[in-house]
């Protein structure tokens, strides 16, 4: 997708949404639900992809798209408030509402898992479980063996749940890893 030197997106190949939905993920992370505004499909997504996503002031972000929450009529992402960050996530949190148009790119994968029958280990830490998660969900369903060992910093910062939560470890600072 072409963009200008400023980051906005230069041509008409993106998707407008409407963000259906704000809620809740875990300390510092919230969940945003986007819905195609037009009939037409959303186009598919697959494990690991993410979107680029056009905010005010000319700002593009990218976010990891949480696959198994995605439909063709609906994009999901996770964002953690970075206080310290470029601002693409203080304005989300600060300022983004329901029913707000958005800019989306075609969601884009450059983190694919490679297809096969061989076991699959997938490590992530914090926010960084968005695409993992989406490509353990996606591992599991095909019924390769897998497994998950997500580290954050309390039970409290820890967004995925169910299925994940029975494979994933949550152990305390980042810092602090388990052995084995």
């Amino acid at each position: 997708m072409a963009r200008s030197d400023t980051g906005v997106f230069q041509d008409t190949g993106t998707l407008p949404v409407r963000l259906d939905t704000i809620r809740y993920g875990a300390e510092e992370i919230i969940f945003y639900e986007f819905e195609a505004i037009t009939p037409a499909a959303l186009p598919p997504v697959s494990a690991g992809a993410h979107v680029d996503i056009g905010l005010p002031g000319g700002v593009l972000r990218q976010y990891s798209l949480i696959t198994p929450l995605c439909s063709p009529r609906r994009y999901v992402i996770a964002v953690k408030r970075e206080e310290n960050g470029r601002g693409g996530s203080r304005w989300l949190h600060d300022s983004a509402r329901v029913g707000q148009v958005f800019d989306l790119s075609p969601p884009r994968n450059q983190f694919e898992i490679t297809p096969g029958t061989s076991p699959v280990l997938l490590l992530a830490g914090g926010i960084g479980i968005t695409p993992i998660y989406s490509m353990y969900e996606h591992v599991r369903a095909s019924g390769r063996p897998v497994r998950l060992h997500y580290w954050c910093r309390s039970k409290k910062t820890r967004i995925v749940s169910g299925n994940a939560a029975r494979s994933q470890r949550c152990y305390g600072p980042l810092r602090r890893f388990s052995g084995g």
